[in-house]
């Protein structure tokens, strides 16, 4: 276990201030290795360092413990008083540290003077003197949580940890500050908050009622305990010049009520850093009797992260004493599933029906726990419903066609898509459309062969919905459904971008291209009023067997997903929903379904002593102007929570933002706010698939991506950005056809200079992009040609090599004899399926909206938003938890070093180090070709385009890049009325 020594001796210490600095975050250059020398671990950040000055000259600080250290500069704006622009750098040993584990993670400290130091990258032992006598010295901490604490709130943290031994002559360093009071006001990430403006209550210790009321506003100082003090409490009960000192039976009670500006705060959350207590949204903060004096107020107000309340909406903005559990990947997340439906299904005594009602894309029948086939959604059913209880199931209808209309719409089909696969033919031969050879061959046959498909087959629709075994099981033998489809109501006319040519004559039967998308679980499970008696589950997950993952994603296709556990209030909100969509589908359904559908009294559930501020946001589509939609009961016009509440998040953003989405092909107001926050947060990560199944997308991703780098004209984000993909180890390809598949052998020399080699014989080079070994070398082989080299067949393989210095790729850039093995690997892409977003450590979103246009304004959608109450001083921070926990995913760790990934700055650098340790590759290294891409200007001539208008009988637009606009707009990434800005796309 690490142990502490003091760093000054307070007895030698005449006078103190406080002082704020920042560490400098200069930008990396690409010859700069991961750990910038000069730069700190916490680099950006803020601190609040004490300012000692001797009573003698004796005064030398020394280090807390043993640790490694190194000299980091601070930002040219803010040099210490004597000029100094430079503290040392001092991270403990060991690291973890046994059980020392303050509240807020590791602390790594900051000083100045420290001539006495030992060189950089050096051991320093605990009491070793940093510095010659010095009259006067500067001391700083940060914490792995982000948070900018004062000097007096790292004291009292780093000795709350220590054993009870150490405590004394460690919290001796708080003496400095006398009997002075603090009550320092900041914002969630630490920074002073100049002119926020509280109610100060003088309440009854016994009964809580209000005596006296006072309001008082902090000055640039952002201290109300000094601002009380200039300007005491006059009352009936007496005058008052401190918070901490109220009457016999009486205490304070504080509640923030206006911003700078001034701007009134209805939703304010206050807590104290960095131990609590902590109060929840609008209720005020008592200062208990006994309290220490020194303290740092956070104080974060709801509405500027959680969008408002929509007109009609069923749900309120926001839920207190609830619970959000982050659930990675579909095994846990089916676990957690099952342990509320077992209790579901073993109560048969319940004095109230028990059950599950499920919502996805998909639901379908299998084990949920491998092993167990009494976890099939068919056996729970049997079994909860045998006891008197309810189970519903409400899968998206997928093919929103009626039986009778597929006739006709098999002869237009079948012309559209001849005429499509000859257009496709067509392009390509004009190298009008960017593809390879297996995405024409692929775009052929797959066309060609539907068509014939159609031409031949005479299938009832239900044959074409992945749900319809499923559901068969589940209605089997009943009177009345448990199992309806949810076809999605929206249309083309709810979309502001359909053309006026709309689907060229198929509208008739085709008429809307939009998904029910909610992937939510809820249930019944213990008598009301009892702790988690209604819970939900919500995010990316469907009840489908592709989802059975773990995040080592050692499977055949591995996929990554993530999901949230909810209970308490919140979980009231999600049955609602549910209960709103079955009420509209059951009324369209032919066959009158099952009428017991449960329900949840937000007010009767039990809070959770986790008790997170959490809110569930909606995407609903918004109808033509003049029409009335199904879902007009309860979203009369459209919602669009998930977008807006985002959009608040990204603008409060401070220090960090970290993004995974299967899409992340956002509209501009989106993108717009993610390019501002770059002038005020840290670090920016987003984790997308390799591939997707959103065609063009990648045209829209690549312009996005830029934008958010930046550059001179436009700045960004710059290197404080990562984009990537993650990918598994590089595996072998299999040798069951081909012989020694991958195994080939270098035709000509290569030097450390060339980008291309030559290697033999070219049958065994496997499809690319992929890695290769060259005796020993590790290159990304990006794509191969056909050569010939002294009349021999080759292959000219085009590669990214290590030069830099970096070790990027692990492996150094050497030369190679001809003759040199050459082994090609194949990586495994991991499907990045998640909807999720964590900002700062302190705000989470998970759930089933894809960052575009679909997820914000056009499909059904379901999120939920979460916010600590007690801020950073929440043990069981929801965003903490998951963004720890992704990252050690991402980067190679096991789930249990997570919490060394606390400081999200320090951690961002580990996304750089070379791909042999991370999982998340670069986005940019990946080098991913569209699979099917327009270029800007791509025309067809005239005499082809009317050839292929006569064969279809189409209405097409003249160029190739508006058929894209009409694709993107209509079938790829919709809009509707929800949209405060449509814009035809994809760029």
């Amino acid at each position: 276990m690490v142990e502490f020594a003091r760093l000054f001796d307070p007895a030698l210490v005449a006078s103190i201030d406080d002082i704020g600095l920042r560490l400098a975050d200069p930008s990396r250059l690409a010859a700069v290795p991961i750990v910038r020398p000069g730069v700190a671990r916490h680099g950006g950040s803020a601190l609040v360092a004490l300012d000692l000055r001797a009573a003698a000259s004796t005064l030398v600080p020394e280090a807390p413990c043993d640790g490694a250290v190194r000299r980091v500069a601070l930002d040219p704006s803010t040099p210490l008083p004597d000029g100094t622009t430079e503290m040392l750098e001092i991270v403990p040993l060991p690291f973890p540290a046994g059980g020392f584990r303050p509240r807020s993670g590791m602390p790594t400290f900051y000083v100045a003077p420290f001539d006495q130091a030992p060189p950089d990258g050096e051991r320093v032992a605990r009491g070793a003197p940093l510095a010659a006598t010095t009259m006067r010295a500067w001391i700083a901490a940060r914490f792995q949580d982000s948070f900018k604490p004062a000097p007096h709130d790292w004291i009292r943290a780093i000795g709350a940890a220590l054993p009870a031994a150490a405590q004394p002559a460690w919290l001796a360093q708080e003496g400095v500050y006398g009997a002075a009071e603090r009550l320092r006001v900041t914002d969630h990430v630490g920074e002073g908050l100049e002119g926020a403006a509280f109610v100060i209550a003088l309440r009854r210790d016994a009964d809580l009622a209000v005596e006296e009321e006072w309001t008082r506003s902090v000055d640039a100082r952002s201290d109300l305990a000094l601002a009380v003090a200039a300007a005491p409490l006059v009352g009936a009960s007496g005058t008052f010049a401190s918070l901490y000192a109220p009457p016999a039976g009486r205490h304070f009670a504080l509640r923030w009520v206006a911003a700078a500006g001034p701007r009134a705060i209805t939703t304010g959350v206050l807590s104290f850093y960095p131990d609590g207590p902590s109060a929840p949204p609008g209720s005020p903060l008592a200062i208990a009797p006994g309290a220490p004096s020194r303290r740092s107020l956070q104080v974060l107000a709801v509405e500027d992260w959680f969008a408002a309340r929509p007109a009609g909406a069923s749900v309120p903005m926001f839920r207190t004493g609830s619970r959000v559990e982050p659930l990675v990947d579909g095994v846990a997340a089916f676990a957690r599933l099952v342990d509320d439906l077992d209790d579901a299904r073993r109560d048969s005594t319940a004095s109230e029906p028990l059950g599950g009602h499920f919502t996805g894309l998909f639901v379908m029948d299998f084990p949920l726990v491998r092993g167990r086939d009494d976890t099939k959604l068919s056996a729970y059913a049997a079994d909860i419903i045998a006891k008197g209880g309810s189970v519903l199931v409400l899968p998206d209808r997928i093919v929103n066609l009626r039986d009778e209309d597929v006739g006709a719409l098999r002869s237009a089909a079948i012309l559209l898509l001849f005429a499509v696969a000859d257009i496709g033919l067509l392009v390509i031969m004009l190298e009008s459309l960017a593809t390879d050879e297996r995405g024409a061959i692929f775009l052929f046959l797959a066309i060609t062969g539907l068509a014939l498909v159609l031409a031949e087959l005479d299938l009832p629709l239900s044959t074409f919905e992945k749900s319809t075994e499923a559901m068969d099981r589940l209605n089997e033998g009943r009177p009345r459904p448990i199992a309806i489809f949810a076809p999605a109501p929206m249309r083309l006319d709810d979309n502001p971008l359909t053309p006026p040519s709309r689907l060229y004559g198929l509208e008739s039967t085709v008429d809307q291209f939009g998904f029910w998308h909610v992937k939510a679980q809820v249930v019944k499970r213990a008598a009301a009023g009892e702790p988690e008696s209604h819970v939900a589950h919500v995010g990316g997950v469907d009840i489908n067997p592709n989802r059975l993952d773990t995040p080592a994603h050692q499977g055949r296709s591995p996929f990554h997903d993530v999901h949230a556990r909810l209970s308490g209030p919140i979980a009231a909100d999600v049955f609602a929903s549910f209960g709103e969509r079955w009420a509209v589908d059951a009324a369209r359904n032919p066959v009158a379904p099952a009428p017991l559908v449960l329900t949840a009294d937000a007010d009767a559930l039990a809070a959770s002593p986790s008790r997170h501020i959490a809110r569930i946001g909606r995407t609903y589509y918004g109808a033509k102007p003049g029409t009335t939609s199904p879902i007009a009961d309860f979203a009369p016009a459209g919602e669009r929570t998930i977008y807006e509440t985002l959009l608040q998040a990204i603008r409060s953003a401070r220090d960090h933002i970290y993004i995974e989405d299967q899409y992340f092909t956002p509209n501009d107001e989106y993108v717009d706010a993610l390019v501002a926050a770059a002038a005020r947060c840290r670090r920016l990560v987003v984790l997308i698939p390799t591939e997707s199944d959103q065609i063009f997308g990648d045209r829209r991703r690549r312009m996005i991506i830029d934008r958010l780098r930046g550059n001179a004209a436009a700045p960004g984000w710059g290197d404080r950005f990562f984009i990537g993909c993650p990918l598994r180890r590089p595996v072998l390809d299999a040798t069951d056809r081909i012989t020694s598949a991958g195994r080939c052998v270098l035709l000509r020399a290569a030097t450390t200079a060339e980008d291309a080699i030559f290697v033999a014989p070219p049958a065994r080079v496997p499809d690319l992009p992929g890695w290769l070994v060259v005796d020993g070398e590790l290159m990304l082989a990006r794509s191969a040609d056909n050569a010939e080299i002294d009349g021999r067949k080759a292959k000219r393989i085009t590669v990214i090599r290590e030069r830099a210095g970096s070790l990027e790729l692990g492996t150094r850039a050497r030369s190679h004899a001809a003759g040199a093995p050459v082994t090609f690997s194949r990586p495994r892409h991991i499907y990045v399926h998640s909807k999720c977003m964590m900002v700062d450590d302190m705000f989470v979103s998970i759930g089933s909206a894809n960052v575009n246009r679909r997820g914000f304004f056009h499909d059904g959608e379901l999120n939920v938003f979460a916010i600590p109450e007690a801020l950073r001083s929440a043990p069981d921070n929801p965003a903490r938890a998951l963004r720890t926990a992704l990252w050690a995913e991402q980067l190679g760790l096991p789930p249990a070093m997570g919490s060394i990934l606390g400081d999200a700055t320090g951690a961002f650098d580990l996304f750089l180090r070379s791909r042999f340790f991370t999982r998340a590759l670069s986005y940019a290294a990946v080098d991913i070709r569209p699979q099917f891409a327009m270029p800007e200007e791509a025309v067809i001539p005239g005499s082809l385009m009317n050839a292929i208008k006569l064969q279809a009988g189409l209405v097409v637009p003249v160029t190739l890049e508006s058929l894209l606009d009409e694709i993107w707009n209509m079938v790829v990434d919709p809009t509707s009325f929800t949209d405060p800005n449509p814009r035809s796309g994809p760029v």
